[in-house]
């Protein structure tokens, strides 16, 4: 007669305990991980950056621009502003590598803007109608990439 050799019941479940204790710890320590480096930054990034927009006006000289002054009320030094412009159906970006786009004093992540800072943002709108049914402003930057400011305070001169 053969004897056949096998795990008791009792070995089985305690093995099945300790593989599935092992698995929830790796998952769990990716899980945490995970979380931490995708939202860490933002917070700390998103804490320290507040900026506003002072003023938006377009076409005051009927040179078709518009015209964004924005002040840093944060403690992060910003550089790399960009503008979007939107209305109810359509977004126009404007990133700071635009031609259509220049910002005074010029920045740069070795010279940004410091806090209780201004710099004025210049867009040449001549080639885009979306100014004209614009209804937000937002403005960008790329020291901080979640944080921004928008207004929807514009005002636009009609040229006649």
């Amino acid at each position: 007669m053969g004897s056949t050799k096998g795990l008791s019941p009792l070995i089985a479940a305690i093995v099945l305990i300790v593989i599935t204790i092992a698995v929830g710890i790796i998952v769990s320590n990716f899980i945490v991980q995970f979380v931490t480096r995708h939202t860490g930054s933002q917070t700390i990034c998103g804490t320290n950056t507040l900026y506003t927009i002072e003023s938006a006006v377009f076409n005051q000289s009927g040179s078709g621009l518009l015209i964004l002054t924005v002040t840093n009320r944060g403690q992060e030094k910003l550089f790399g502003f960009g503008a979007e412009i939107l209305n109810s159906t359509d977004i126009q970006s404007f990133d700071s590598n635009s031609s259509d786009l220049s910002v005074s004093p010029q920045l740069s992540a070795e010279n940004r803007l410091g806090k209780e800072e201004s710099a004025i943002i210049r867009v040449n709108m001549t080639n885009y109608s979306i100014i004209s049914t614009a209804e937000i402003i937002k403005v960008l930057n790329e020291a901080c990439m979640e944080a921004s400011a928008q207004t929807k305070d514009i005002t636009k001169y009609i040229s006649n």
